[in-house]
């Protein structure tokens, strides 16, 4: 998570600061896919390919502002990281069975 002052940004918004009061520094990201993927409205899914360092909580501000009605972020699954992919991820059961044995 991004930081600022030592603290996460996401920190300062549960406290109750506002962006505006804030001086986030402006960060390039790439978005190479964003496709909406169930509509629920007022609810969205979407799903996004994009470079590290991207904060999707912000693009999901972003997103609220273009409609002209807010929006936060409810839920998020990371399904890819570098190599590494949801499909291939051990599961808990698994991976504490895995870890009990080693320590027994």
């Amino acid at each position: 998570a991004i930081k600022l002052d030592g603290k996460r940004l996401y920190t300062h918004a549960r406290n109750g600061v506002s962006e505006s009061e804030l001086n986030i520094k402006i960060r390039d990201a790439s978005i190479y896919e964003f496709e909406i993927t169930i509509e629920r409205f007022p609810e969205v899914e979407f799903e996004i390919s994009c470079s590290k360092g991207t904060y999707i909580r912000s693009i999901v501000r972003d997103l609220g502002e273009l409609l002209e009605s807010g929006a936060y972020l409810k839920k998020l699954v990371r399904t890819k990281i570098g190599e590494y992919t949801i499909e291939n991820a051990q599961s808990i059961e698994s991976f504490n069975k895995e870890n009990y044995a080693v320590l027994s």
